[in-house]
């Protein structure tokens, strides 16, 4: 995309889930994802002789995707643009009792994570928001050898 259209796109991502409330109804009314989607990424993780110590949800949302991760991984992040997003995730985690998941907030495209830290790195329906080429450094940059980029979305 051109860098003007970029911008505009983070904008308005960012603003979007500002208003608590619309926080609120996406966490309340966004659909979950099917089981099947966790089970394709930790089959071909353990097909390719990877691990399972920490792993990073980027635009996480409310959580929908990074609690499905939970039980699978020592150490989940959850990690979106939006403060809102992150307050609403961090409630639902505090219901559920994940002692192993954190949210903040951050950018796709600076996260801050160590070099070669992550075994997993997803990303839920929000690709398109990201400057491609950025996110994509990152990700080779915090994923360690044999580590696991899974983008999906709906449909």
């Amino acid at each position: 995309y051109p860098p003007r259209i970029k911008e505009q796109s983070v904008i308005m991502a960012y603003r979007l889930f500002e208003a608590g409330s619309q926080a609120l109804t996406y966490a309340k009314f966004r659909p979950i994802y099917p089981p099947r989607i966790k089970e394709l990424i930790v089959s071909f993780i353990t097909s390719n002789g990877g691990k399972f110590n920490q792993m990073v949800d980027v635009a996480c949302g409310s959580g929908q995707s990074t609690f499905d991760m939970a039980g699978c991984f020592n150490t989940v992040h959850g990690i979106d643009i939006s403060q809102e997003q992150v307050n609403q995730a961090r409630k639902k985690c505090e219901e559920l009792k994940h002692e192993n998941v954190e949210f903040r907030t951050g950018s796709a495209e600076d996260l801050p994570f160590e070099d070669e830290s992550m075994d997993l790195v997803t990303c839920a329906t929000a690709l398109h928001w990201f400057d491609f080429n950025k996110f994509y450094a990152e990700v080779d940059r915090i994923l360690k050898p044999k580590g696991v980029l899974a983008a999906y979305g709906y449909g």
